[in-house]
């Protein structure tokens, strides 16, 4: 494995709590437990966490899943690799992401619990997601629905500008690093490159190839931009399902984004909305100056664009069934006139969405999808819908109106009472 463990003799089944024997099992396994038949992953110790499988392989070492004993919680714990400089290289690599991911704390951003060591071996714990990266919904290569795509980049945006806030760059931007909690909400993760704007030093670690801005390339001075840039090129992916530079080697995916600029994303996905393709154009532009200069603005465009594509599914629920022709319900709504009065748009934003040559393959939803259709199928009847009256209804009027009858009744015998008397 890498680093000094200790092997597990007994575990406790998941399911059922039946004690198994594990010492002759090999670490990191999956059994099945005698008694239930449950799946039991075979774990080994490391210091106060039993870790039972690996999930990943960040920057600057390797995730694996794990209990925390002590709390008795799962988390992800990261195993830092050795660099050149031995145990003084490792050291700096896990203070240097503890320091980052210690200074932000922000929703859209993964939580550190604590940094440890075991043995001379420096790891990372954090908080455990499990609703998988980004990188698991496009690795087939289909894109995502524009507007998840959309909120997943909006979410990153704003974990970016939580770091920006405390002079901090990520420089390793990519899905791979963009994680989605239970809720569907985008946690950004991994700051094993990352450095302050105080160190002064822009030559550590230029991250992915298909990510990375082009004055990293360079090695000329980065900013808060080039890590726009890279997210620029993992929303570009998630619209696409590739990547907008490639070639052959990794020295050619570098120098590509050199030599010419992005591709225009409409020609890839001619289905996206020119508010969406704007955006992804200015945040893969070669020089950082025609870029968002701020968050700020990268937010609100986001969001502009995310709205407008909203409403365009909304219209698209909602417009009508067409009606095969020659059917009597068709003749029936020929012959009837008709008044269409012209809705006012935005020109730049379109109401409807091309239709594609192909029906787009399901993709996973979010349970942020769930709750919108939730809301949508619980909306009240608008005010020129008719309710049905209950039978409660019902009664109540036919006891109001025998109540009423008889007081008439009484008044009218009462009247020609006095009058005869």
């Amino acid at each position: 494995m890498g680093f000094d463990v200790t092997k597990v003799k007994e575990v406790n089944c998941p399911a059922c709590s039946f004690e198994i024997d594990v010492s002759n099992e090999k670490p990191m396994s999956t059994i099945q437990c005698p008694k239930c038949g449950a799946d039991v992953a075979v774990p080994v110790k490391m210091g106060p966490m039993l870790i039972t499988k690996r999930i990943g392989e960040g920057s600057a070492g390797i995730v694996y899943r794990a209990i925390d004993t002590i709390l008795s919680r799962p988390v992800a714990v990261k195993i830092l690799r050795e660099g050149e400089g031995g145990n003084d290289q490792r050291e700096k690599e896990s203070l240097a992401e503890a320091r980052a991911l210690a200074a932000i704390n922000h929703p859209n951003v993964v939580r550190i619990h604590t940094i440890g060591e075991h043995k001379g071996q420096h790891y990372i714990e954090m908080e455990l997601l499990t609703g998988g990266s980004v990188i698991d919904f496009i690795r087939a290569g289909d894109p995502l629905p524009e507007e998840r795509a959309l909120e997943i980049a909006l979410d990153a945006a704003k974990a970016l500008r939580a770091a920006h806030g405390v002079g901090l760059l990520h420089r390793d931007v990519k899905p791979q690093n963009i994680l989605l909690d239970d809720d569907g909400v985008a946690r950004l993760l991994d700051f094993g490159v990352a450095q302050f704007d105080e160190d002064g030093d822009n030559r550590i670690g230029v991250g992915t190839p298909y990510y990375c801005a082009p004055e990293i390339v360079t090695k000329q001075p980065a900013d808060f931009r080039s890590d726009l840039y890279s997210l620029g090129c993992t929303l570009f992916q998630m619209l696409t399902g590739r990547v907008p530079f490639d070639a052959e080697t990794v020295k050619e995916v570098y120098l590509v984004r050199l030599r010419q600029d992005a591709p225009d994303i409409q020609t890839v996905n001619p289905n996206l909305s020119d508010l969406t393709r704007h955006v992804v154009a200015r945040m893969l532009q070669r020089e950082p100056a025609f870029r968002h200069d701020s968050y700020d603005l990268l937010i609100d465009e986001l969001s502009e664009a995310l709205k407008a594509v909203q409403h365009t599914n909304t219209l698209a629920q909602h417009a009508p069934v067409a009606m095969p022709a020659g059917s009597s319900a068709a003749s029936a709504a020929a012959s009837t006139p008709t008044t269409q009065t012209p809705i006012a748009t935005d020109q730049d934003i379109p109401l409807t969405r091309p239709s594609s040559s192909s029906a787009a393959p399901a993709r996973p939803t979010s349970p942020r999808d769930n709750r919108r259709q939730k809301g949508k199928s619980q909306r009240r009847p608008g005010p020129r819908e008719k309710t049905p009256r209950k039978p409660a209804d019902k009664a109540a009027l036919i006891i109001t109106i025998i109540i009423s009858t008889a007081a008439l009744a009484m008044f009218i015998y009462l009247m020609w009472y006095v009058s005869n008397k």
